[in-house]
């Protein structure tokens, strides 16, 4: 919780209640344009995190997982609003208002980037507004409050396409590596040519493309370890070595479902085909869940938090 600190100088007397035109104007400055904002950005997001071939897909969940770390803090944020509210009743005070400039800058940035095309820059201008909305409204204090759920909500920033794009190459052909290595160890026979693994005895090619690399599994499986982490308020160190537990575990997860492929393209070369092009989902969403419980289990016991102690 933010540390207030008060000033020896007692503030003019001020009614705290808050007529509600003022209170109105207030909020229709921010959430007129934040809602028009919002309509650019589901507009955007939609054909850059759901379309085809993308593996931000993740990307899509991190508001829902920001809004579930907010709800975590609401105590802190009563507590520190009402202190304010009994320390300084004049609701223009700077400890509990701030000013436009984040909102105007994030304003001219979404310009810039509708202008340029540029979909990252668009989404962190949205980041920047929400940012100064928050200070514009209640200040300081209960900004410094929300730094948590903001900060995940940078996750939501698209990478840059070629850093992104030799990040889904380098899946690509270590899942085709350790595929094959794996098949190998049962006594399938492969011949691994990049990203595509060939199953000698039947004939039949798996060509590992970016939706069957497990890469949009990586990110999403890490994204909501991080939530959860940050949900739970757990310290730094463990909730690194969780991370790590969970980057292991997932790609785990990911070698036994690209060997489930490869057998079945052994035993039922006709299923495999069908399996790879229509039903792959099955097995990821089987994947991921998996992955996810193992992973929380494991936070449970590595990173106690808040969660045993406290009943939401």
């Amino acid at each position: 919780m933010a540390t207030i600190v008060t000033s020896d100088i007692t503030p003019p007397t001020v009614p705290s209640t808050v007529k509600f035109p003022q209170l109105l104007r207030r909020w229709v400055w921010v959430m007129l344009p934040f809602s028009i904002i919002l309509g650019f950005l589901l507009r955007n997001g939609t054909s850059l995190w759901f379309g085809e071939g993308s593996q931000l897909f993740f990307q899509a969940c991190v508001p829902v997982g920001a809004v579930l770390i907010a709800w975590s803090y609401r105590e802190d944020w009563n507590q520190t609003h009402q202190e304010l509210t009994t320390l300084f009743p004049n609701p223009r005070d700077a400890r509990r208002s701030g000013n436009m400039v984040l909102v105007i800058v994030g304003g001219a940035l979404l310009l810039m980037s509708q202008i340029g095309a540029m979909p990252p820059l668009m989404i962190f201008s949205v980041w920047i507004i929400q940012v100064g909305a928050i200070w514009y409204l209640f200040g300081p204090f209960l900004l410094r409050i929300m730094l948590t759920p903001l900060a995940f909500l940078l996750l939501a920033i698209p990478p840059p396409i070629g850093f992104f794009s030799g990040i889904v190459q380098k899946f690509q052909l270590i899942s085709a590596s350790m595929m094959g290595g794996t098949l190998g160890l049962i006594g399938i026979k492969t011949r691994i040519q990049g990203a595509v693994v060939v199953i000698q005895d039947v004939g039949h090619t798996i060509f590992i493309y970016p939706t069957t690399s497990g890469v949009g599994v990586f990110c999403f499986v890490l994204v909501s370890t991080i939530c959860y982490l940050s949900w739970g308020r757990s310290n730094f160190l463990r909730g690194l070595i969780v991370l790590m537990v969970a980057a292991f575990i997932t790609c785990l997860g990911n070698v036994l479902r690209l060997t489930f492929l490869g057998i079945s393209a052994r035993v039922m070369p006709d299923f495999a085909k069908i399996l790879e092009n229509q039903l792959l989902f099955i097995p990821t969403i089987t994947t991921v869940f998996l992955c996810l419980l193992v992973i929380r289990s494991f936070s449970e016991k590595m990173a106690p938090s808040r969660t045993k102690n406290k009943k939401l």
